[in-house]
């Protein structure tokens, strides 16, 4: 008897506990998200401003550098690549953009639209969060790119072998 009332007991208290932590969980994954993406959108929006005059002066070596430093500190590589595909400025040397989760942002970033939330990382996927930006208000030629994990590691623009 107290075996069976044991096993009903801590079969409804583990449903319970799956139905209050399973969408706690998700919640908290697409708020993580979110916030990740908005950090990301907000480090592209800054780099597009400064490639704008970057690109119509010719001068990168500041754009570069300023991509380099930020690859070096938060271990996230950015590139400006212009509408053919042809990269301007990259913090890593070389850089593969043929992913097809870059080249989707790519398209979106070409056509003149920013970047969205795809939808929520997990922690246990290796999807990378691409964030792209156009540069430039009235030519929207240079295409800015941002990618990362959903923890902030690089995952997309890595140095090919």
């Amino acid at each position: 008897m107290r075996r069976r009332l044991l096993l009903t007991y801590l079969s409804l208290l583990t449903g319970v506990l799956l139905a209050l932590e399973v969408p706690l969980a998700v919640t908290f994954a697409a708020r993580e998200t979110q916030a990740v993406f908005i950090d990301r959108l907000n480090d592209t929006a800054r780099f597009a401003s400064l490639a704008e005059p970057a690109l119509r002066t010719g001068q990168t070596v500041t754009l570069r550098a300023e991509l380099v430093q930020y690859d070096q500190l938060y271990g996230i590589g950015t590139a400006v690549v212009d509408r053919d595909g042809h990269v301007l400025a990259a913090s890593r040397q070389p850089i593969r953009l043929g992913d097809r989760e870059v080249h989707g942002r790519l398209q979106d970033a070409l056509s003149g639209e920013s970047s969205g939330i795809v939808g929520v990382l997990w922690p246990w996927q290796s999807r990378p969060l691409v964030v792209s930006e156009p540069v430039g208000l009235l030519q929207r030629q240079p295409v800015l790119v941002v990618a990362a994990r959903a923890e902030g590691c690089p995952q997309v623009l890595h140095p090919q072998p």
